[in-house]
């Protein structure tokens, strides 16, 4: 009982910080995103 009531505070603990993680890189591929189709709007 006792080690779940210290191993639960982790996985909700590393939940947060995946979704986290994942929002940041989702950011980051739509900016690339968006900074790819400007380079190619330039080069036409």
């Amino acid at each position: 009982m006792f080690s779940v009531l210290i191993f639960v505070p982790f996985v909700v603990y590393f939940t947060y910080l995946a979704r986290k993680v994942s929002k940041t890189l989702e950011r980051i591929d739509r900016r690339q995103d968006i900074i790819e189709s400007k380079d190619e709007a330039g080069k036409e």
